[in-house]
């Protein structure tokens, strides 16, 4: 499944639905959840003190070059990351994330 299946195009940027693994082996992107329709993302970090939100943002900032924001989720596993950026880059910096 194509991370096309967990993103909303609005104004400013993307949406970008993720799934938070925690207190993972390694940090990363893995595939699209076809039936949550959302990316799972890895981290080794744990919930406490905000650390894997931290880590979830560092990633995403990191693959996409893009200033993001989580606006949905901060105390869940699923969340919404405003991903401010232009579409076209952001989905060829995720999907490269995913391949490589």
């Amino acid at each position: 499944m194509d991370v096309l299946e967990a993103i909303d195009v609005i104004g400013e940027g993307i949406k970008l639905y993720i799934s938070v693994l925690p207190h993972s082996n390694r940090s990363g992107f893995e595939e699209v959840d076809k039936w949550r329709k959302r990316l799972v993302v890895r981290v080794k970090s744990s919930p406490q003190n905000n650390e894997a939100n931290k880590e979830v943002m560092s990633l995403i900032e990191e693959v996409t070059k893009c200033r993001c924001e989580i606006v949905c989720g901060g105390k869940n596993r699923q969340k919404t990351v405003l991903v401010y950026g232009e579409k076209d880059e952001v989905l060829r910096s995720l999907r490269n994330a995913l391949t490589g």
